[in-house]
């Protein structure tokens, strides 16, 4: 791939975006290709780090200046191809493309998608999801009849993410104090508690087909001590794995609601799962985006976003044909804030010092 080929990232402080840029990196394909990013910079750090050729300023998605400054920079930069990272963006582009390659979602998914809500009454009667129920503030100070705790408590808002706002109600005056901590806040989500282990499911669609799968698990969160549900949205250690169940589970939901739009599949979505108390998968949400795990699934050597880009350039021919890679059973994926994320295919026991 030539050096003069230029990629656009939006989004590009966030932590995924950046995952994709150092995927990129690693690709034969385009590691010496230049990266542009775009983003509102709230996260210097993005601007700063040097994964980027340029940065540029740029309103948000629903701001009407939005598709004027973007142009500036796709002529200014003479962009090939875009890669749209941020959900609400997504959905953006997913209707308007301004006029470069981009692995664009079907629309109506992305409607239904975005929204917690949407999804899962979209899902309630496939038993792909937990059961749920939307609350209001006054319905949470009621007796409450038929609700069982503990509870799943969030906000569901569309793009909310990571976690934000989630607790583990475990009584009534749980659940109306996590209301009392939100005076802004008039309806939440409550959904059975999985308790089980969480995974990562990413998806590959081109033009109906499934080109891809990897699956991660989730085993413990950054900084977890600081929120009151224990996720902050970011994977300290995780792992890459080989579970039929969870990637037949995330296909199954995706062409549900594709059967629903009456759309077909395209781009790449993360699915978001935990196991309930029987060890089976439930879908908790679903990403308009690839998650951070990406970095570490090209460490590995499946490079998703060297594969997504590949399809947004069609240039499809260039993706290996395998589906989903084998890892060793023992691998583990680290995170630090001060570090770069880690792919150990096969971690040596630490010694022991007082046992030498």
């Amino acid at each position: 791939m030539c050096k003069r080929v230029k990629i656009l990232i939006t989004g590009a402080c966030c932590v995924t975006a950046r995952a994709v840029a150092r995927s990129l990196r690693l690709s034969p394909y385009f590691k010496k290709a230049n990266l542009i990013g775009i983003d509102i910079c709230r996260n210097l750090y993005g601007v700063y780090e040097g994964l980027y050729a340029r940065v540029y300023r740029v309103p948000r998605w629903d701001d009407e200046q939005y598709p004027k400054a973007v142009n500036q920079v796709i002529v200014k930069e003479g962009i090939s191809a875009a890669v749209v990272i941020p959900e609400l963006e997504a959905v953006y582009w997913s209707v308007h493309s301004l006029g470069i390659p981009h692995l664009s979602i079907p629309p109506g998914f992305c409607k239904i998608a975005i929204s917690k809500e949407r999804l899962y009454q979209a899902l309630v009667h496939s038993d792909l999801v937990p059961e749920f129920q939307i609350l209001d503030r006054q319905a949470a100070r009621s007796a409450l009849i038929g609700v069982r705790f503990p509870v799943w408590v969030r906000e569901f808002e569309e793009g909310s993410t990571s976690g934000r706002g989630s607790l583990i109600a475990r009584s009534p005056e749980e659940l109306v104090a996590w209301f009392d901590l939100r005076r802004n806040m008039q309806r939440a989500m409550i959904a059975s508690v999985l308790p089980g282990k969480n995974f990562a499911c990413f998806l590959l669609f081109l033009r109906g087909s499934l080109l891809k799968v990897g699956v991660a698990e989730r085993i413990e969160y950054i900084m977890s001590n600081v929120a009151l549900s224990g996720i902050t949205g970011n994977t300290a250690r995780g792992r890459l794995l080989n579970r039929e169940d969870i990637s037949d589970v995330s296909l199954r939901a995706v062409r549900h609601l594709c059967a629903v739009t009456g759309e077909t599949m395209n781009g790449l979505v993360t699915v978001d799962l935990r196991e309930d108390e029987t060890g089976r998968p439930r879908v908790t949400e679903i990403n308009l985006r690839p998650v951070a795990f990406t970095s570490a699934f090209a460490q590995a050597g499946f490079n998703l976003s060297e594969y997504q880009l590949h399809c947004a350039l069609g240039q499809e021919a260039d993706v290996p044909p395998e589906q989903e890679r084998r890892y060793p059973g023992q691998n583990i994926v680290l995170r630090d804030v001060d570090g770069l994320p880690l792919y150990v295919s096969n971690p040596s026991p630490v010694p022991d010092a007082l046992t030498m």
